[in-house]
């Protein structure tokens, strides 16, 4: 009787203290750091427009107001997120900082080519197995690749885009745009 006691006290303790732990968790709280630039007229940064985009079904959106320089999310656990910032002038979105979440958690503006590249996929897949496959592409290779270019939106992003979503992606279809 004293060994079943000591058995289901410890079974309790256990079960008590994993309760309130995130190893169970289905999700992580992320903080993404922002490359910005100064707006040239109030020595401030500009606001941005944030979406995070973590399955075809699942993107998020934020408001960061100028002068904030990060944001979290709460991303799936074993998912690839792709983080996109557009920095809002006037009214209008300007081209995206980002990063593709677990890689890299700093925003900037190679990064935010590749997650737009990403976040495409996303958005016009058609069913399930898309995550499995995202999660199997090589994006910090891609990213490595355009940050080659000085400013990567010169690249053909929709042939970038349809290769990877035909799994044939090769390092010659990074080209820039005709």
């Amino acid at each position: 009787m004293k060994y079943l006691f000591l058995f289901l006290a410890a079974f309790w303790a256990v079960v008590l203290v994993f309760s309130g732990c995130t190893l169970f968790s289905l999700t992580e709280t992320v903080e993404f750091s922002m490359e910005t630039e100064d707006d040239g007229v109030s020595g401030c940064t500009q606001a941005f427009d944030v979406f995070c985009v973590s399955s075809p079904d699942l993107e998020q959106y934020a408001r960061v107001e100028g002068g904030c320089r990060s944001i979290q999310f709460s991303v799936p656990r074993n998912y690839v997120s792709a983080v996109l910032g557009y920095p809002v002038v006037d009214g209008f979105r300007q081209r995206p900082v980002g990063a593709v979440y677990p890689y890299s958690c700093q925003m900037d503006v190679t990064g935010g080519f590749v997650a737009e590249v990403l976040a495409r996929i996303y958005r016009l897949s058609e069913g399930g197995g898309v995550q499995d496959y995202v999660a199997r592409f090589n994006w910090q290779r891609l990213y490595d690749e355009c940050a080659v270019y000085e400013d990567p939106w010169v690249l053909d992003m929709d042939r970038i885009v349809k290769s990877i979503a035909k799994g044939s992606f090769r390092k010659s279809d990074i080209q820039i745009k005709n």
